[in-house]
């Protein structure tokens, strides 16, 4: 049977303990930021799932593991055996253009809200305009540099 993510992610958190990469759970909140009832959560609900942030954060603090495709996914070996390698992980690059689409997104709603009888409402709607054009762009330019 396979494991869920919450069992992958205690086994990831026992990992890092065994590997004196962290000393207690508590040295884990205080370096990856998560607040105790969110871990908690995430290790006792099979339903709760990492978010993107935190997939980003916990690569950057603890790239020994495969959080986006191993934790998250299921996919893939638990340790990451390239972490010191200055080479990207292909998931955490995808997990951050993922992140970055969600949080423009975001961000385009909460002002298309409020722009209702804002006597710039045209220019807003340009630039709005105009950084979706440079997300698309940037993300187009970041998909073809994987292809190679």
């Amino acid at each position: 049977m396979e494991k869920t993510e919450n069992q992958r992610l205690t086994e990831a958190l026992s990992f890092l303990k065994n590997s004196k990469l962290i000393q207690n759970n508590l040295n884990f909140l205080e370096l990856s930021g998560i607040k105790q009832g969110r871990l908690s959560y995430l290790k006792s609900d099979s339903r709760a799932s990492l978010t993107s942030d935190e997939v980003l954060i916990l690569e950057e603090k603890f790239p020994q593991i495969n959080w986006g495709s191993w934790v998250k996914l299921g996919k893939g070996e638990p340790i990451n055996h390239e972490s010191n390698s200055s080479k990207p992980v292909q998931s955490s690059i995808d997990d951050r253009l993922t992140a970055i689409q969600s949080k423009h997104n975001k961000l385009v709603r909460a002002i298309e809200q409020s722009l209702a009888g804002n006597p710039l409402e045209t220019e807003i709607r340009e630039f709005i305009d105009h950084s979706d054009s440079v997300l698309s762009k940037f993300v187009r330019l970041i998909e073809g540099m994987q292809q190679k």
